[in-house]
């Protein structure tokens, strides 16, 4: 930095160069600075004589701390005083190792991951009530399934043919009902995903769904008996309406367990 003329004023640039330099003094005076720091304050130590009194201090105090201390022969009572306190039982303080706060780290992820499934669980449960609902008010008293939804779930993984999409077959303990949950299906315009449950050469339609724009969709599987009567389940993509039988191969094929 070039000197200047007395009573002129620096320029901003300057100014910070400067606070900049005072900050980084006890470090440059431990000698722990990179390379532009270290030339940064040189430059400043070299034209600011204030800074350069300040640097002095800080080398005085470190040669103090740095300096050895004299060993002297403890105080004739202080056996007496520390034998007193030891005397004294302090409560005991729990030891938490490492592995103990990993541990109760991982054990609160894992409460975490259970509250957001059953959250997910939850929403499907409504939606599916609210699908049948909607199902039942277009058919009579006489023809509507029965349904416990009391009852535990059955939940299978499934993965899409092709691609890296996936998701779940879900049922009820009697096979009463179920449905699926996809995400990455193929994404086709104009055409539905339709639900087969396969048994052998039997084949039944089981009900269409939509996706999204990102491949996600929701499905209730319906047939006329118990799905666990069937041994796979698989999803094509079918023209609108749907088909009386499937016209491509299955993005999906699962086993009904």
């Amino acid at each position: 930095m070039k000197r200047r003329n007395p009573g002129e004023v620096p320029p901003p640039e300057d100014v910070n160069r400067a606070k900049q330099a005072a900050d980084l003094l006890p470090a440059y005076t431990l000698g722990v600075l990179d390379d532009d720091e270290h030339l940064l304050v040189e430059e400043e130590l070299a034209s600011s004589q204030p800074l350069r009194d300040e640097h002095s201090r800080y080398r005085a105090t470190i040669d103090v701390l740095a300096a050895p201390t004299p060993l002297t022969a403890p105080p004739h009572a202080l056996r007496g005083r520390v034998l007193a306190f030891v005397d004294v039982q302090p409560e005991p303080v729990p030891i938490v190792d490492r592995r103990s706060r990993m541990m109760r780290v991982a054990l609160g992820l894992a409460a975490a991951l259970l509250l957001l499934l059953a959250g997910v669980v939850a929403g499907l449960w409504a939606e599916l009530n609210e699908r049948e609902s909607q199902i039942a008010s277009l058919q009579p008293a006489s023809s509507r399934p029965q349904v416990d939804f009391s009852q535990p779930l059955v939940w299978t993984a499934l993965s899409v043919a092709g691609s890296t999409g996936s998701g779940y077959f879900c049922r009820t303990e009697d096979g009463s009902v179920g449905w699926i949950v996809v995400e990455g299906m193929p994404v086709t315009a104009g055409n539905v995903y339709q639900l087969w449950l396969v048994d052998g050469e039997r084949l039944e339609s089981a009900g269409i769904f939509v996706t999204d724009a990102e491949g996600r969709g929701f499905g209730v599987v319906r047939a006329s008996a118990p799905v666990t009567g069937f041994e796979q389940l698989w999803i094509t993509a079918e023209p609108p309406g749907g088909s009386p039988a499937p016209t491509s191969d299955p993005h999906v094929s699962v086993t009904i367990v």
